[in-house]
């Protein structure tokens, strides 16, 4: 069960990435950058917590 919950996590954190990306044309350089280091930091958040799940 843990891991169909994991697998619906990250197929939903690429979805949200995606819908960014699509919009960040819009977005200033600065704000860009800004978001992509967050992305970062909530995709290692998100790959630690799972390999710390699976043991």
């Amino acid at each position: 069960m843990r891991g169909g919950l994991m697998t619906g996590m990250a197929a939903g954190m690429l979805i949200g990435a995606t819908a960014t990306i699509m919009m960040m044309p819009q977005l200033d350089h600065r704000t860009r950058r800004r978001v992509n280091k967050i992305g970062r930091r909530m995709t290692n958040s998100i790959l630690t917590l799972m390999d710390t799940m699976r043991g």
